[in-house]
C-alpha cells in the first residue's frame, strides 16, 4: 500500500511546528530582544550628529573631548557611536525642570 503525502501540506506543517517551538523558546526570544536593543544602541555618525545638533565633521573632531566612544568594529569607514553615551551627554547639559509642587508655591 502506498501512502500519498502532499509535500506542500507536510512542509507547512513542519514549518508551523518549528516556528511555534522556536518562538516559545526563552533563549531565542532573549536573543531577538538583545539584537533589537543593540540596533537601537548603535548610531551612524549622521544620526549621532543630528541628535546632538552638530555637523558630522564637528562630531568627528570632538567626539573624544565629549566622551563619545566610536566603534570601528565594522571598519574605519563605518564608525558607530553609542546612543547611551549620547543620552548621557544630553543629560549633562540639561536644565532641571520645576516640579508641579514648586509651580504651585511660586
Amino acid at each position: 500500500m502506498r501512502l500519498e503525502i502532499d509535500e506542500q501540506v507536510l512542509g507547512n506543517a513542519i514549518a508551523d511546528r518549528l516556528t511555534a517551538a522556536i518562538l516559545q523558546s526563552p533563549d531565542f526570544i532573549e536573543r531577538i530582544v538583545d539584537g533589537i536593543l543593540l540596533r537601537f544602541e548603535i548610531l551612524t555618525p549622521a544620526e549621532t550628529a543630528a541628535i546632538i545638533d552638530v555637523t558630522t565633521r564637528t562630531l568627528g573632531e570632538n567626539h573624544v573631548k565629549w566622551g563619545l566612544d566610536k566603534s570601528v568594529a565594522l571598519g574605519d569607514q563605518l564608525p558607530k557611536y553609542f546612543l547611551s553615551q549620547v543620552i548621557e551627554r544630553l543629560k549633562a547639559k540639561a536644565i532641571k525642570g520645576r516640579k508641579p509642587e514648586e509651580l504651585k508655591a511660586a
